[in-house]
Formats: C-alpha cells, sequence, structure tokens
C-alpha cells in the first residue's frame, strides 16, 4: 500500500511538473492552463486522433490552419476544394537579430464542420493508425508561433507529433475546441 502512495504522489509531482516545465521565451505572453483544462484537452485529443473514436467535435465554428501546415495541407485534392477562409499573414523577417520586413504568407479559417473535418481526416492519414504523441511545444515553437500570431496565448497548447512533422494546437481557453492549428 505504501508503494502505491508513494507513485501516486510521484505522478501528481510529474505530473504538475509538466506543465511548469513549459519553457515560455522572453517576449511571449501564455497563460498557462490549470492541470484540469490541461487534462481535458489531452483527452479530447487523444480520442480525436483515433480513427475508430473520432467525432469532429474538436470544432468550435472556426479554426484557424497556419501557413506551414496550410501549405501541407492546401495541396491535397480533397483540402484544395475548401473555398472560404483564404488569411495572409504578415510573418516578421529577421537577418542577425535585426527586423528587416515581413513577409506575406497564406493560412486558411475553417469555417464550416465540413472543412474542419476535411483538415482533420488529413492528419489522421498522415498519423497511419499509429498512436499519436502529444507534449509541450518547446521554446522555439512557441517563439514561432508567437511570431505568426496577434494576440496573447492561452493554454492548453500542445503539439502532435506525427510520423513526418508535428503540429502545435491551440485549444485556448477551457472549451477544449480546436482554435489554430501549425505545423512546427
Amino acid at each position: 500500500m505504501r508503494i502505491i502512495m508513494c507513485l501516486l504522489v510521484l505522478l501528481c509531482v510529474c505530473s504538475a511538473h509538466a506543465q511548469d516545465s513549459l519553457q515560455v521565451p522572453k517576449g511571449v505572453v501564455l497563460f498557462k492552463a490549470t492541470e484540469e483544462q490541461m487534462e481535458k484537452a489531452k483527452l479530447s485529443l487523444l480520442r480525436e486522433l483515433n480513427a475508430t473514436t473520432a467525432s469532429y467535435q474538436l470544432f468550435n465554428g472556426i479554426a484557424f490552419i497556419g501557413p506551414r501546415l496550410w501549405g501541407r495541407y492546401g495541396t491535397d485534392a480533397s483540402a484544395s476544394r475548401i473555398q472560404q477562409g483564404d488569411m495572409t499573414i504578415r510573418v516578421p523577417q529577421f537577418t542577425n537579430g535585426r527586423r528587416t520586413g515581413t513577409k506575406e504568407v497564406k493560412g486558411k479559417v475553417l469555417q464550416s464542420p465540413a472543412d474542419f473535418k476535411t483538415v482533420w481526416d488529413i492528419l489522421l492519414r498522415d498519423l497511419d493508425g499509429k498512436e499519436a504523441k502529444l507534449r509541450l511545444p518547446t521554446a522555439d515553437e512557441l517563439n514561432y508561433y508567437w511570431s505568426i500570431i496577434s494576440f496573447d496565448i492561452k493554454s492548453p497548447v500542445l503539439v502532435i507529433e506525427t510520423p513526418g512533422y508535428n503540429v502545435l494546437v491551440d485549444m485556448s481557453g477551457n472549451t477544449a475546441k480546436v482554435y489554430w492549428m501549425e505545423e512546427v
């Protein structure tokens, strides 16, 4: 019994440390989620990343697809049929630590459950039946995400590791719904 209690305490400490171990780069504003919000987001994502249990319930009326991920998904035959929601993002460009200008890149704003399902199905296809791995974003991933958005980050923010690339998913606030997705 004593061993079980020790293991439970260790699990709680490690779980609490996982959120605290999120390294937020200087200049990036991130409001951390509660442990309950993080757990809810993880469970929702894991359920939806399994092709047999996916119910496409992570859509909340609008979801942004960042330029890297849209560059990957937008060429897919099914995604290329999404007509509405084109967006242009001005990403700052730096040389030797100094801002040298901006670069315009294209993303997508998903505005219907059908469009969200189309994009989510591409992600499921790319997972190819493998179990999804979730983790906290690295400092570099947060820095990149911060550079393409114009708002403060409200966790839960998690990264889905696929066999060929990683997807940052911002599930802002306590809704456990996808707000923004981007390849990192």
